[in-house]
């Protein structure tokens, strides 16, 4: 947050706090799947809970 203040003079708003948690689900995501494949990725993110 306190980068986020220092670049855009402004904390963090609720698309910037989605935008974050969408990506670092892909990321977890694929880091699970082990791969980008399409079937393994539906899998990974199926067993994720937010």
């Amino acid at each position: 947050m306190t980068k986020h203040k220092e670049r855009f003079n402004a904390p963090p708003d609720t698309a910037t706090a989605s935008a974050f948690d969408a990506a670092l689900s892909i990321v977890n995501a694929v880091s699970k799947a082990g791969s980008s494949d399409t079937e393994k990725l539906i899998s990974a993110f199926e067993g994720m809970s937010f």
